[in-house]
């Protein structure tokens, strides 16, 4: 259980104060028990001593508030399990660049293709960037990866919809673009008749 681990890391930590293997498990405890107070200081100072392993970096990006420390432990636990996709979904989630995100995204759904979840979320960042080829490619794989009809149901008209949303803002900008050119031909009409006066 739980309390036997922890009583076993704190006896490795009291043999060996900077054990990172026994500051990972402990933090990894600490996070199972659900106690926060207790989860970043360990982890923390496991992923600072750059021994610990992909998982505990991972548990550590999730409990660091500090953007930049959470993107390297990503990072980090990226290469140390390079098959591995959910560093690379929580990067994603993470970035700002829309471009990076659909990057980070397009590498965990390559990594776990059966995941649904993933190709969504790709499919909605692609269309955010208005990748829309690419999109529905990604609509198409996570339909293809869902586990039940009922969840390739769902995912159709989630997709169906976007696809109206993206209709309607189109036809938006259109009209917003043709207003515009008819206030510019007014206004060159009366920059006109007034040099004319």
């Amino acid at each position: 259980g739980g309390a036997e681990a922890r009583a076993g890391y704190q006896a490795i930590l009291k043999g060996a104060p900077a054990s990172p293997e026994a500051l990972e498990g402990l933090g990894l405890v600490a996070l199972r028990e659900k106690q926060p107070d207790q989860t970043l200081p360990m982890l923390a100072r496991a992923v600072e001593t750059g021994a610990a392993g992909a998982r505990a970096c991972l548990a550590y990006a999730r409990v660091e508030p500090d953007r930049d420390k959470a993107l390297a432990a990503l990072e980090r636990a990226a290469k140390l399990n390079p098959r591995w996709a959910e560093p690379h979904f929580e990067m994603a989630r993470r970035e700002i660049d829309p471009a990076l995100r659909v990057q980070r995204l397009a590498a965990a759904a390559k990594r776990e293709p059966r995941n649904s979840g993933y190709w969504q979320t790709l499919a909605e960042a692609q269309e955010a960037a208005s990748q829309f080829t690419d999109a529905a490619k990604s609509w198409a794989a996570a339909e293809m990866a869902a586990p039940s009809p009922d969840e390739r149901r769902r995912l159709q008209d989630i997709r169906r919809q976007a696809e109206v949303r993206r209709l309607d803002e189109a036809e938006a900008e259109k009209k917003r673009k043709a207003e515009e050119g008819r206030r510019e031909i007014e206004a060159l009409k009366q920059r006109s008749a007034a040099s004319i006066q």
